[in-house]
């Protein structure tokens, strides 16, 4: 209902005449469960999900690995076909867990956790039972160097050249053009962003093919404990160790990367940054203090911001992102996708990214 007035003309309910401009896919995003806009009679005494909302659904119950669902009568589009209740589960990230999603049929859709499907050979197995799709990137696994002034003597240009190209060809052998390949800080063929061409330019430009005589004995990983279990972080390290270098893992609580990383006491940090795949400005923003010598300065920044001319705009930030890397100021290795599974007597759109909200206005029944 809230949703049907704005577009109706009753603007000043949510003063979108305020803005000058609206955010890209602004009445899309208040379908989104996690962004539907919820009536103010839900806050004035104890919170309840039982009140008007722009969403498809509103929520009926929920845990760490359940979302039950409801149909939002109020909702601006009806859709006959729409199934009236879902129910959505998380895997926990267990092995156990993906044999037993080809065994239980008593959910509509189930998110798979970061990392648990690793190969081809666990999607044919559950696209017997399930339609398997994944939507946008979602993390991007990378290696990056300490930023402690006392440490970045251990890690020359050259040396830091060295190990992303030899990074990237142990990593990536045989699979050069693999869609999961990280070409930079942010997806390929998002807004901003490098495609594998002007990547694989830029390697052919700085790869140092020879092993660097300072190569270091030994290096120390850091590490968040959250991240200490999965398949590609092992992965990680044995192609780093394949350039010759030893390794051993400082393993912190995930609450505390961050500040360590501030610290740099470490040599190498893997981490699993978020794509920010819409906005460019706010990845390198966000993620570019995390560097030794930040590719980019506020002025570089706010240059691309306001710059109204969308390929210039682009061309800013692709300057940006191939500094970095003609720098070595870290290594991009994988991109990482959330894969969703539906039964098969549901349809999801598969252009949408994919989350707990999973675009829900678009779930019906085939």
């Amino acid at each position: 209902g809230v949703l049907r007035h704005a577009v109706a003309g009753e603007q000043r309910r949510l003063r979108l005449g305020a803005l000058k401009t609206l955010p890209e896919n602004f009445l899309t995003n208040l379908a989104f469960v996690d962004f539907a806009v919820v009536h103010p009679d839900s806050y004035r005494n104890d919170f309840s999900w039982e009140v008007k909302s722009s969403g498809a659904y509103r929520v009926k119950d929920f845990s760490a690995e359940t979302l039950s669902l409801v149909e939002n009568t109020y909702y601006w589009e009806q859709v006959d076909n729409r199934p009236k209740n879902v129910t959505l589960i998380r895997a926990k990230g267990m092995m156990s867990d993906i044999e037993s999603l080809a065994k239980t049929h008593e959910f509509n859709a189930a998110q798979v956790p970061l990392g648990l499907i690793t190969d081809d050979s666990q999607l044919t197995d559950l696209e017997k039972y399930y339609d398997v799709f994944y939507g946008n990137v979602d993390f991007n696994a990378l290696f990056i160097f300490s930023k402690n002034s006392a440490r970045k003597k251990l890690f020359p240009l050259d040396l830091r050249r060295f190990l992303l190209c030899q990074t990237q060809k142990h990593f990536w052998r045989g699979k050069e053009s693999h869609p999961q390949r990280a070409t930079g800080l942010r997806p390929s063929g998002v807004r901003g962003s490098l495609d594998r061409g002007e990547f694989e330019k830029i390697l052919s430009e700085i790869c140092i093919e020879k092993r660097p005589l300072h190569l270091p004995q030994k290096v120390e990983l850091l590490i968040a404990d959250t991240e200490e279990d999965r398949p590609l972080l092992k992965e990680m390290i044995e192609a780093l160790r394949s350039t010759g270098i030893q390794t051993f893992n400082k393993i912190i609580s995930k609450k505390d990367i961050y500040g360590e990383l501030e610290k740099g006491d470490f040599d190498l940090a893997i981490l699993f940054l978020g794509a920010s795949e819409d906005d460019p400005d706010s990845s390198w923003r966000i993620y570019q203090s995390l560097f030794r010598e930040p590719p980019a300065t506020d002025s570089d920044l706010n240059e691309a911001q306001i710059e109204k001319d969308s390929a210039k705009r682009n061309e800013i930030y692709k300057e940006i992102e191939k500094r970095a890397l003609r720098n070595a100021l870290y290594i991009p290795v994988k991109n990482e996708y959330t894969y969703i599974l539906t039964d098969h007597s549901l349809v999801l759109d598969r252009k949408q990214a994919t989350d707990w909200g999973l675009q829900l206005y678009k779930l019906k029944f085939k």
